[in-house]
């Protein structure tokens, strides 16, 4: 069981057993930033962020590369990549 803590993004899923496939569950305040792996999906829980020139609120899941997430209301999102 993973809970996302207030300030962090954490590895959930994938870097613990060496599979390619990584799940990152994060929950940042106003004004923090995170960016994106290479070819990632991120799907917004709570909150609103701003990514790639445009707001995005919850229940949204948004394809990146390499993006910039900045949050605009407190954040929780989930972020899905691999690393091949």
């Amino acid at each position: 069981m993973h809970k996302a803590t207030k300030g962090t993004v954490t590895n959930v899923y994938g870097s613990q057993d060496g599979n390619s496939t990584q799940i990152i569950v994060g929950h940042l305040t106003v004004g923090k930033t995170y960016e994106t792996p290479k070819n990632s999906l991120v799907y917004l829980v709570k909150g609103s962020v701003y990514i790639n020139n445009e707001t995005i609120k919850e229940g949204v899941l948004v394809a990146t590369n390499n993006n910039v997430i900045t949050i605009d209301e407190d954040a929780v999102f989930i972020v899905m990549h691999s690393v091949n």
